[in-house]
Order: C-alpha cells, then sequence, then structure tokens
C-alpha cells in the first residue's frame, strides 16, 4: 500500500511538472491584443480612481461586466505595466489551480480515476492556452475549483456553512465574469433540494452578503444607466446557440486549436509531421469521445437514482457528480438565456471537462482496449500540443485569431531601440500592419513602444515598420528601416 501511494504521489508531481514547462514556455508566446490592453488601461484607471468603480469591460453580450476584475488589475498595474509580468501572474495562478485541482482529485476520487482526470487537466489544449492570458475569465479557474471541493464538502455533509461559502465563491465568479453568474443557477437548485438544512437566519445572511458584495454593480445598473443595456440585450431577437456543444468538444480536446488557425491547422500537422500528423490527430479523438461517453455515464446516474446527488453511491464518486450537474447546469443558461458560447466563456466549467473526460475511462479501465486507446490519445494529444505551441515559436503567432505573439513583438521592440540608437534618438513608429487577419495594431504598439521615454531634447528619427503573414511559409515577416 505504500509503494503505491508513492507512485502515485511521484506521478502527479510528475505530471504537475511536466504542466509547469508547457505553460511557461507558453508563456513568453501569449497573445496580447484589445482585450489585454484595456485590461491593462482600465486597470491603471482604477487604481488612479483609488477603486472607486462599480463595473468593469464591455461584455459581448452588449453590457459592462461587474468590477472585480478591474479591481484586480488595479492591484497588479499599480505595481506594472509589463504585459510579461503580468502574463506570469495569471500563469502562477493557473498553476496553482492545477495543483489544488490535482489535491482534489487525489482526496476526493478512487487513485486511477484521480490519475487519469490529472493528465487530462494538465495537458488540457484549452486550459494551457487559457493559463497565460490576461483576460477576465483566465483569473477563475482558482476559484472555481475551490468551489468544486467545497461543493463536494458540502453534499458530504449538507452543513450549512459551505452552502454560504459556495454562494460567496460564486458572487466572487460573477464579478470577474458573467459567466459565474450561472453559478447561482446550480446553487439554487442545490439549496432547494437541501432546503430543510437552512434556517431563515441563513438565508437572511445570504442575501445580506450578496448585497453587499454587489452594491457598486447594483447601483451602477439601477442608477447610472446600466440597466438599459441590459434590456437592449433582452429585447434582441437571438438564436439559440447550439453551437454550445461544439463548443464543448473543443474545450475537451485537441479541437481547441481548431477555431485559432481554422483552414491551416492540418497545413501545420503535416508541415511538423508529414502524414503522420493526421494519423496523430485522429487518435486525440479518444478523449473528447470519452468526455461524451462520460456526460452519458451522468445522465445514467440520473435516471438510476433520480436524484441529482447520492453521496452514498460509491460507483459515481461526488466530483464526477459535481461536474455533470455544473455542465448541465451552465449549458441549459446558455440555452435558455440566448447567450452565444465563444471558447473561453466555458472556463467557468474549470476542471469539469476533465472530472468527466477520466471517469469514463476509470470505469471501462478493464477493458484492454480502452487502457491502450486512452494511452495513445493521451500521447497523441501531448504531441501535438507542443507541436502547436512551438509552431507559435516559429511563426511568431497566427494571422487568424492569434495575431502576432509576445515574443515576435518583443524580439521586434529589441531592434527598434537598437535602430533609434535610445540614448540618442526618440523613434517615430509608422506601423503598418496585414490587410487581413487578426492585427490590433494600439495592442501592438503599446508592447514595441508602450513605456519607452525620450530624453528631453532627443531628436526624431522616423522608424518604418512592416508587418506581413507570408503564406508560404507559414510565418510573420517584417521590414524595419530608417524612414529618414
Amino acid at each position: 500500500m505504500r509503494n503505491k501511494t508513492f507512485f502515485i504521489v511521484f506521478y502527479l508531481i510528475l505530471i504537475f511538472i511536466a504542466a509547469i514547462f508547457i505553460r511557461f514556455y507558453h508563456l513568453s508566446l501569449f497573445e496580447f491584443k484589445y482585450d489585454q490592453l484595456a485590461a491593462i488601461l482600465l486597470g491603471n484607471q482604477a487604481h488612479q480612481a483609488h477603486f472607486l468603480i462599480n463595473h468593469g469591460m464591455n461584455s459581448g453580450v452588449g453590457f459592462d461586466n461587474p468590477p472585480f476584475f478591474i479591481y484586480l488589475m488595479g492591484v497588479l498595474t499599480y505595481f506594472t505595466n509589463n504585459p510579461y509580468l503580468l502574463t506570469a501572474f495569471f500563469t502562477i495562478i493557473n498553476l496553482a489551480a492545477l495543483f489544488i485541482a490535482i489535491g482534489y482529485f487525489y482526496k476526493f476520487m478512487p487513485a486511477s480515476y484521480a490519475l487519469l482526470s490529472a493528465t487530462f487537466l494538465a495537458f488540457s489544449p484549452a486550459f494551457t492556452i487559457y493559463s497565460s492570458n490576461i483576460w477576465a475569465q483566465c483569473s477563475l479557474p482558482i476559484i472555481l475549483v475551490l468551489f468544486n471541493i467545497i461543493f463536494c464538502k458540502f453534499i458530504q455533509e449538507e452543513k450549512p456553512a459551505y452552502y454560504i461559502i459556495l454562494v460567496l465563491l460564486a458572487g466572487v465568479c460573477a464579478q470577474i465574469h458573467m459567466s459565474g453568474f450561472f453559478l447561482f443557477i446550480g446553487l439554487l437548485i442545490a439549496g432547494f433540494k437541501y432546503r430543510a438544512k437552512f434556517k431563515k437566519l441563513h438565508i437572511f445572511l445570504i442575501i445580506g452578503l450578496l448585497f453587499v458584495m454587489f452594491l457598486p454593480y447594483i447601483y451602477y445598473i439601477l442608477i447610472q444607466g446600466g440597466h438599459g443595456a441590459v434590456f437592449a440585450y433582452a429585447g434582441k431577437d437571438k438564436d439559440i446557440p447550439w453551437n454550445i456543444f461544439r463548443s464543448h468538444w473543443r474545450m475537451s480536446s485537441l479541437d481547441y486549436f481548431r477555431p485559432f488557425f481554422r483552414d491551416e491547422f492540418f497545413n501545420i500537422l503535416r508541415r511538423f509531421w508529414g502524414f503522420w500528423g493526421l494519423i496523430l490527430y485522429l487518435f486525440t479523438f479518444i478523449i473528447p469521445v470519452l468526455f461524451t461517453i462520460g456526460f452519458a455515464f451522468y445522465v445514467r446516474f440520473l435516471i438510476k437514482t433520480k436524484s441529482i446527488f447520492n453521496k452514498n453511491d460509491l460507483s459515481y464518486p461526488l466530483p464526477f457528480q459535481v461536474s455533470g450537474f455544473l455542465l448541465t447546469v451552465i449549458t441549459l443558461g446558455y440555452l435558455v438565456f440566448q447567450i452565444r458560447t465563444p471558447l473561453h466563456y466555458l472556463i467557468v466549467l474549470f476542471p469539469c471537462y476533465a472530472v468527466i473526460t477520466g471517469f469514463t475511462a476509470w470505469r471501462l479501465w478493464h477493458y484492454k482496449s480502452v487502457r491502450i486507446s486512452t494511452f495513445i490519445s493521451i500521447i497523441a494529444t501531448v504531441l501535438l500540443l507542443v507541436t502547436f505551441l512551438r509552431f507559435l515559436d516559429v511563426a511568431g503567432g497566427h494571422w487568424r485569431g492569434y495575431g502576432p505573439s509576445y515574443k515576435f513583438l518583443n524580439d521586434l521592440r529589441g531592434k527598434i531601440e537598437q535602430l533609434a540608437q535610445r540614448e540618442e534618438f526618440c523613434p517615430d513608429l509608422r506601423l503598418t500592419g496585414p490587410k487581413e487577419g487578426k492585427f490590433d495594431e494600439g495592442a501592438i504598439r503599446f508592447i514595441l513602444a508602450g513605456d519607452h521615454v525620450c530624453k528631453s531634447g532627443a531628436k526624431l528619427m522616423p522608424i518604418d515598420l512592416k508587418i506581413n503573414w507570408d503564406n508560404k511559409e507559414m510565418r510573420y515577416n517584417y521590414t524595419l528601416v530608417n524612414g529618414e
């Protein structure tokens, strides 16, 4: 038993270390566009206004988010505006989220189930990319894994104190990004199931805490006119976002990269792997299939137990019950409220994809074919994950949705400073970008010369910089010359 425990802990540490290397490799390659720049600028405004703000950035549904993410950015930008250091902060807190999630799996799951779920989470393509981004949703995973842990404790012990903590954690998530509001739907359902455990004092306490937490945002919505955008969105004719099911598939698999590279996805595979790239890609499909079967297992659990939770059914561990419940509730929330679901809106389901996928592999592990296919799929996914990160490194980003990477732009910044001979001249940058694709000029200028301070009386040196995407070489190229 001692040897088995040592092996489990050793393996979990090993995959965590591997995840650290992969995420820090991606750290220098992160994308930096309008949203990331806006977060920094709003953070500066927040600390300059002594944090007396009551809403955040405009959301994809047309009205402003609550202010907690801007509070966070206000604290961070008080110390630095350097995008690399800010992204490093998000990388570190997301590695902390992964570490806590691995501990959560180890404590609440059978050993082999914990090992499988931890592996799927550590090498998740979506979570790897989102670990290194200055984005509101990317600050959610560490709160969400605590939410999942406390949810399991609440089901186990049925103590109102755990439920109050859940409400507070959901409140923080909702104040960071609106996807967190769907957590309250789940909490209302769970609260109704365990309503006998609550006293009136608990209900008044919950309402009071939420009112205080949301007071600045409530003031903005009701008093400062924020309700106008809310009603405008509610009155729009909207289609039901059926694409959420495709989004679930992509969030659970290597297909996460398809929207990034679109029609060049397979060209990248061929460039690095030749014919074997397609074979490896086909093997990666096993993981999202496991995820789909895992959700079918959850539906079976609901039918079998006729209850949303059952702490005594050890064949369906509590993390699986909670993950299936949250996946169902949040999916229905997006569908009912007809909110489109870009992939990053589903970060609110961290770490549910890995838990549901791992459940299928664990339940079917006695089949040799499942063991072999799962092992091959994990290897294929890791190899192609590293391949796509390597491509972003070599290509300097991608013209479709990623834009020029930070590493590419930071290298350019060094060349600009060298050309301008920083001690004597002040660069006057004249920037030209590609006609197609993602090219946020303001964000690019921020990296190239955002904190450059010219010496008093320094002579201006016009510098012409043209960045273009080479379709044949599949990489960013540039020309940089003295414009005089």
